[in-house]
């Protein structure tokens, strides 16, 4: 299903998406007065939009902030939050989903019409085919299931594309999950890295005996950083006996995963035909188009090409990336994409730039000697951060005085010497930096 897509001559690709995506800006322009607006302001209309350099040349059209103010808008001017760059009727909007909502009111990110639900079961479709899976075989969801793009469309296409579906979720929390794992022994396991993880410390106290012996043959983890690191991947691969994939998938029919190699470097973009990511980098900074070469490090934009609930037209949504033009050594030759962290939770130490994903990282590489969940500590405000920055880590429980100095000393040294800061580790006992009820385990703690 994918490699009809990806078989494509650069140039077929190219036209192709340049056809859907003019339509896209266009059924944008005629629906939404804030995309309207918007592409107004930037000096341009959908006819301008001729050729790709029009395209790279348009301003970020929505981030986060410009969601919130058009959700508040909305909610007061039409009786409804979904937003005034809704380009659907809102009775047409079959299912919702969005955020948290940690700092805030939730932004609805994720509106998906009937249509709209069956490109999902497509990108699911090309996703599961490249983990090398079969419909028939079983699959144990632990995604969070409450409004979540990982929730309900996520398993709504698992059926679709019939597999059979073991929908947990990780609200039923690890002892439920690893008691649904033994019985019914899946083929996939689907969650964040975090819950990934602790299912690994938590087998032998619930069923008394190691994951590895649940039968499960490939992991996809998505939703946050993680599975891309290689202390983590050769850490959960080692104990289950499993091949790891790190993804993202679900909204606006994206779908990027790794492939199964050590080798791996990047999300490989499986519906170019369906969405523009890795090709539309901008400065962090500036925001300035940047020219997309082997290894280049900016914000990645995002547009939906075939969206009809509430297309992303130049959306960043503050993730930092470097991406990948040359052939991977798998054989794919598309786009491939490195999240590197979110720009918002990016802090400054004394001129240099530390990105929790980086952090986590070297923890990482201090398992078992650490459980591998960490917590920055702010004190004030990002993006600045006082030297040190402090460094919550949690201890092994086996180790003794002694040793927990050393750890410490060691952990400050190696953050030192491959990040290039000064952190002072703060060592916590075990299951103190807890999972969320998400299978999330926040990487920064907000003090201030």
């Amino acid at each position: 299903m994918h490699a009809q897509a990806l078989s494509l001559s650069p140039d077929a690709l190219h036209e192709l998406r340049m056809r859907k995506l003019q339509k896209q800006i266009a059924y944008c322009w005629e629906r939404s007065s804030l995309y309207r607006a918007s592409l107004q302001a930037a000096g341009a209309q959908p006819g301008d939009i001729r050729e790709w350099s029009d395209f790279r040349r348009l301003p970020v059209l929505m981030n986060k902030q410009i969601e919130r103010e058009s959700q508040e808008e909305s909610q007061a001017k039409l009786g409804h939050p979904l937003g005034m760059h809704l380009c659907a009727d809102p009775a047409d909007v079959a299912c919702i989903c969005g955020t948290s909502g940690s700092t805030g009111q939730p932004t609805f990110t994720y509106l998906y019409t009937r249509e709209d639900l069956k490109d999902v079961r497509m990108l699911w479709g090309r996703m599961l085919a490249w983990m090398g899976m079969k419909p028939g075989e079983r699959v144990l969801h632990g995604f969070g299931m409450s409004m979540w793009a990982m929730g309900a469309p996520l398993t709504s296409a698992l059926l679709d594309n019939g597999y059979n579906l073991i929908p947990a979720g990780a609200e039923a929390g690890a002892e439920r999950m690893l008691k649904f794992a033994e019985l019914f022994r899946p083929r996939l396991l689907m969650g964040t890295p975090s819950l990934v993880e602790h299912l690994i410390e938590r087998a032998p106290q619930v069923l008394g005996k190691p994951v590895s012996e649940l039968g499960i043959a490939r992991i996809y983890c998505s939703g946050e950083p993680g599975a891309s690191i290689p202390a983590v991947r050769k850490r959960v691969q080692d104990a289950y006996g499993a091949q790891l994939f790190d993804g993202m998938g679900g909204g606006w029919a994206r779908a990027a995963i790794t492939c199964a190699g050590e080798h791996s470097r990047g999300l490989h973009e499986l519906t170019p035909d369906y969405m523009i990511w890795g090709d539309d980098l901008v400065d962090p900074q500036t925001h300035a188009p940047m020219e997309v070469t082997e290894g280049a490090i900016g914000k990645v934009l995002t547009t939906a090409l075939e969206h009809r609930a509430r297309p992303v037209l130049k959306y960043d949504t503050g993730d930092v990336a470097q991406v990948y033009t040359a052939r991977c050594e798998c054989g794919f030759e598309g786009r491939r994409v490195r999240i590197i962290g979110r720009a918002d939770d990016m802090v400054i130490v004394r001129g240099v730039n530390v990105y929790p994903a980086a952090v986590r990282g070297v923890v990482a590489s201090f398992v078992p000697r650490c459980t591998g969940m960490m917590r920055i500590v702010l004190k004030e405000p990002p993006p600045r951060a006082a030297s040190p920055l402090d460094i919550k880590v949690e201890h092994d429980a086996a180790l003794g005085e002694g040793e927990l100095i050393a750890l410490k000393e060691e952990l400050a040294t190696e953050i030192r010497s491959r990040l290039r800061f000064t952190a002072n580790v703060l060592l916590v006992k075990p299951g103190e930096l807890k999972v969320t009820d998400k299978g999330k385990s926040p990487l920064v703690e907000r003090a201030y």
